[in-house]
C-alpha cells in the first residue's frame, strides 16, 4: 500500500522528505510525497528530522492526514501508522488544483496591494442580505474576501464567523453556506447586529504563523468594519467551526482586549503546538462557550479539554459541552439545540 501527504516547507525543511516528494521540490513552499508501508519507519525518521523545533514535542497530536490507496485516511502515532474512519480524497488532484489556484490568488493578491497605498474595503451586490467584500490589508501583505450584513441600527453589536477548513480560498460563497448549513444563522436570528465572515485565503490551515498572519488580518478588517457600521465595539462576539473553532481560540489568544465572547466549536488553541505551558494572560477574562466531542478523530479533544481547565483555574468563564458522541459532526447539533447565541448576546466588554 503507498501513502500520500501534502506537506508545507512552513512546518517542516522538506530537504529530508526529499526521497519522497513525487510532486514539487525542496525550495517549494508545499510538496506532495509518497512511500510505500515499508517506509513507514524510515518516514517518520525523516518528519521528525525535519520539524521546525517549535513543532517537534507534538509531532503525533499534529500529524497530517496520510491518503492511503485503500480509500481512507491514516495519521501517525507513537504505534505507527492508524487507519482512521474517514473517507480520503485524492491527494495527487487535490494537490495539483492547490498549486494553480494558489498561484493565481498570489498574482491576485500581489495586483490588490499595488493598487492602495493604504488598507482598504470594497463591498460588490448581496446574496441573502450579505454583501461581497474584498480587503486588503497593507500591514500584512494580505486581501482577503468577506461576507457583511449590516445592522440597521448604529451602535449594534458585531458577530464574527469563522468558517471550517474545507471553506478556504477567496470567493467566499461555501463559508456563507456553511453560516446557513450549519445553523449558526438561525441561532442568530432575531438578533439586530452585524454579521462578518471573513474566508481564510488558501495555505492559511498549515503552520501556525500563516494562522496568527490572518488572524491580524481579519482583526484590521474588524477595526475598519467597526469604523463602517458604526458599532458597538464593547460588543464584538466570535464564533467559529473546526478551522474556524482555532480560529475564534487564536483570535481571542490575541486580541483578548475586543472580545466580548467567544464560541469555538470542534478548534482548538494552535499556541499550545509550540508551547504546552502558554500563559493565557488577558484571554482568561473572556468568556467562552466550548463545544467538542470526545470521539473527533478529525480535531482532538485535548487541547479543548485543557483551555477549559486552565480558563476555569483562573477564575474565568468557560461553559462547556462536551459530548460522548457526535464525532466532527457536532457542529449540526451544537448550534441548533444550544442557547449559545442569547448567552453570547448578555455579554458585553
Amino acid at each position: 500500500m503507498k501513502f500520500r501527504d501534502i506537506v508545507g516547507s512552513e512546518i517542516i525543511d522538506l530537504k529530508y522528505l526529499a526521497p519522497y516528494i513525487k510532486f514539487g521540490s525542496t525550495s517549494d513552499e508545499m510538496v506532495l510525497i509518497e512511500f510505500d508501508k515499508s517506509e513507514e519507519e524510515e518516514v517518520i525518521k525523516a518528519y521528525l528530522k525535519g520539524l521546525k523545533e517549535k513543532y517537534k514535542k507534538h509531532f503525533f497530536e499534529m500529524s497530517n492526514y496520510f491518503e492511503c490507496d485503500d480509500g481512507y485516511f491514516y495519521r501517525f502515532t507513537e504505534e505507527g501508522l492508524k487507519k482512521t474512519d474517514e473517507k480520503a480524497k485524492n491527494f495527487e488532484k487535490h494537490y495539483i488544483k492547490m498549486i494553480k489556484r494558489k498561484s493565481k490568488d498570489a498574482c491576485y493578491t500581489k495586483k490588490r496591494l499595488a493598487q492602495y497605498n493604504e488598507n482598504n474595503c470594497k463591498e460588490f451586490p448581496s446574496i441573502s442580505g450579505f454583501r461581497y467584500g474584498e480587503f486588503v490589508d497593507k500591514n500584512n501583505g494580505a486581501c482577503i474576501s468577506y461576507r457583511l450584513k449590516k445592522s440597521r441600527k448604529e451602535n449594534s453589536p458585531v458577530v464574527i464567523y469563522f468558517h471550517g477548513g474545507g471553506c478556504l480560498g477567496r470567493n467566499n460563497i461555501k463559508p456563507l453556506g456553511e453560516f446557513f448549513l450549519y445553523n449558526v444563522a438561525k441561532g442568530i436570528r432575531g438578533k439586530e447586529c452585524t454579521v462578518l465572515i471573513p474566508q481564510a485565503p488558501r495555505g492559511t490551515s498549515i503552520g501556525l504563523d500563516r494562522n496568527r498572519r490572518h488572524i491580524n488580518t481579519v482583526h484590521e478588517l474588524v477595526k475598519e468594519i467597526c469604523d463602517k457600521v458604526k458599532a458597538d465595539r464593547k460588543r464584538i462576539y466570535i464564533v467559529g467551526t473546526s478551522f474556524g473553532g482555532g480560529c475564534v481560540w487564536q483570535y481571542a489568544f490575541m486580541h483578548p482586549e475586543t472580545v466580548a465572547a467567544a464560541v469555538p466549536v470542534m478548534g482548538g488553541l494552535s499556541e499550545l503546538l509550540i508551547n504546552p505551558d502558554v500563559e493565557f494572560g488577558e484571554m482568561i477574562k473572556v468568556p467562552f462557550w466550548v463545544a467538542h466531542a470526545h470521539d473527533d478523530e478529525i480535531v482532538d479533544i485535548e487541547d479543548d479539554d485543557f483551555c477549559v481547565e486552565k480558563i476555569r483555574e483562573a477564575g474565568g468563564e468557560a461553559k462547556y459541552t462536551r459530548t460522548a458522541t457526535y464525532g466532527h459532526k457536532l457542529a449540526n447539533v451544537f448550534y441548533k439545540r444550544e442557547d449559545w447565541a442569547d448567552w453570547m448576546f448578555e455579554k458585553t466588554k
